[in-house]
């Protein structure tokens, strides 16, 4: 019998969530194999948004600073009915106090892949391109697989666990017998890349008779991105684009000067029924697709990333029971079916034809946004729910306790100044305290792995909801998982025990572009 393991995990699928998946397993030691069957990295655009929240992981894990140095910070918006302005808004005005990342950043799904390959590169570990999973066998302790290459060559394959990254017609998925369900929304929609003047820096959200479009910066040189809906009649039309143009201009309110790309698609609304069979788990496209009004897809598929990074680095080093990746599919596929609820009931009422909506585009919803836009609290939870601010867990089984207003499961509270988020590294546990002097059970914690993160309680904690003298124990993506005031030692690790959590080992102490360190007593 053959006992040989190629690797702890076989990723398969390069784009940004399979990226981000293998470099957070690498930080934490884990051996990993990325297989792609592109040629390499993407060349369009594609998905180029990246949220407050994402922003959050990427600062944890040190990637923050330069992600946003190769990227265009889109701060201001504008809302456009029939070509003209209704209202003007700042990102900044809507989620500051919430948030060390209050905009939105614009970066190419190209120069995105391209950023965190170069961070993999630094870790040892390279995609190998042009090669496709074509059967693999789940065998109870290791799964075995077998890939092909373009040049005709095939190699086999062990890993311990097999992940599948790789989109909406995922194999692996397939392979699992995992059904996709959902539908395909009414109608086409486009994507375009284009020169535009004048040349603009701003979010453009357009609604005009016919339907909504989206205009945002790919790059500082002046192409623009373009989301719309394709009219019925210039369906399959190879001239469609330019046979928009006029209506798009005025829309608008730009002069469009050159195509630089153009895909027209059908849009899905789908999740998998599971997002785990065995030794094999799927995630990002593989296991939900819905609408891109929001900008919300690529992140959502990166926050299962950081969700499941942890977990499967905690069980593969024996720090954890296999019980914990049981809280993966538990946590995030709620996170994916209320996003399809959400934004693709929206978009079929924004882009139908009938009167209604007709109604909707060009009176309803801009009085409905220019009334949100004068309430700050407003504002505010509109940022929140597109940056995914407000995704918590809070009917985790991994949840222990709430004080005054904070629950477990939710998000820790960003406060200004505090260096909370700058202090946890995004792949071990973190004690979080605020008060004249740390808790009693914070050396013992200490010695286990845990990061001690003390801080004094400030007028701004306070308004955050946190508590003197109480733990906020704080897993590895930025969750609180136990609230408890001034625990013992032992009722913290019976929380962690009950959860198939054994002691934390400190893998990586990265130098952080901002000089702080993730580690105890930051």
């Amino acid at each position: 019998m053959d006992n040989r393991i190629d690797s702890d995990v076989l990723i398969v699928g390069a784009g940004p969530t399979g990226l981000l998946l293998a470099y957070m397993l690498a930080s934490s030691g884990v051996s990993v194999k990325l297989v792609e069957r592109r040629d390499g990295p993407s060349r369009e655009s594609r998905a180029m948004v990246i949220q407050a929240r994402t922003l959050e992981f990427y600062d944890m894990l040190g990637l923050a600073k330069k992600a946003i140095q190769l990227g265009l910070r889109l701060e201001d918006g504008h809302l456009l009915v029939e070509g003209r302005e209704r209202l003007g808004f700042s990102l900044r005005t809507m989620g500051p106090v919430g948030t060390k990342f209050p905009f939105v950043l614009a970066l190419p799904q190209s120069e995105h892949e391209a950023f965190l390959i170069s961070e993999l590169a630094a870790l040892g570990v390279y995609p190998q391109w042009s090669t496709e999973l074509v059967e693999f066998e789940d065998r109870g302790d290791r799964v075995s697989a077998s890939l092909s290459r373009k040049d005709g060559r095939s190699d086999s394959h062990t890993a311990r666990w097999l992940v599948g990254c790789d989109g909406s017609r995922s194999f692996v998925r397939h392979r699992l017998g995992i059904d996709f369900v959902g539908g395909t929304t009414e109608g086409t929609f486009f994507v375009a890349d284009v020169d535009t003047s004048p040349s603009l820096r701003d979010v453009y959200f357009a609604l005009d008779g016919e339907a909504v479009t989206l205009m945002l910066p790919v790059t500082s040189s002046g192409t623009q991105r373009i989301i719309g809906v394709v009219p019925d009649g210039l369906v399959g039309t190879p001239s469609a684009f330019s046979l928009m143009t006029a209506r798009l201009e005025k829309v608008l309110n730009v002069s469009i000067s050159e195509l630089r790309w153009f895909s027209s698609y059908q849009v899905s609304h789908k999740v998998a029924a599971r997002y785990r069979r065995g030794r094999c788990l799927i995630l990002g496209d593989a296991a939900h697709v819905h609408s891109p009004i929001g900008g919300q897809g690529m992140n959502t598929g990166l926050g299962d990333a950081v969700n499941l990074g942890w977990k499967l680095a905690a069980v593969i080093q024996g720090r954890a029971s296999q019980a914990l990746l049981d809280s993966f599919e538990l946590e995030r596929k709620p996170v994916a079916e209320n996003l399809v609820h959400t934004t693709d009931r929206l978009f079929r009422n924004m882009i139908s034809q009938g009167m209604v909506s007709r109604l909707l585009r060009l009176w309803i919803v801009p009085a409905l946004i220019s009334g949100f836009a004068r309430l700050s609290v407003c504002k505010r939870a509109l940022f929140n729910l597109i940056a995914e601010l407000n995704v918590g867990y809070t009917e985790s089984l991994l949840n222990v306790g709430r004080q005054g207003r904070l629950k477990s499961g939710e998000r820790l509270p960003w406060v200004k100044d505090l260096l909370l988020f700058e202090s946890l590294d995004g792949l071990n546990w973190a004690a979080v305290s605020f008060g004249d002097r740390t808790l009693e059970c914070s050396e013992c914690l200490a010695q286990e792995g845990v990061m001690i993160i003390h801080r004094p309680m400030t007028t701004p904690a306070r308004k955050a909801g946190y508590k003197s003298d109480t733990l906020y124990l704080v897993r590895p993506d930025g969750y609180i998982g136990m609230i408890a005031r001034q625990p013992t030692y032992q009722e913290v690790k019976q929380y962690l025990e009950r959860i198939g959590i054994g002691p934390q080992a400190d893998h990586r102490q990265p130098s952080r572009p901002d000089g702080l360190r993730g580690g105890m007593g930051a």
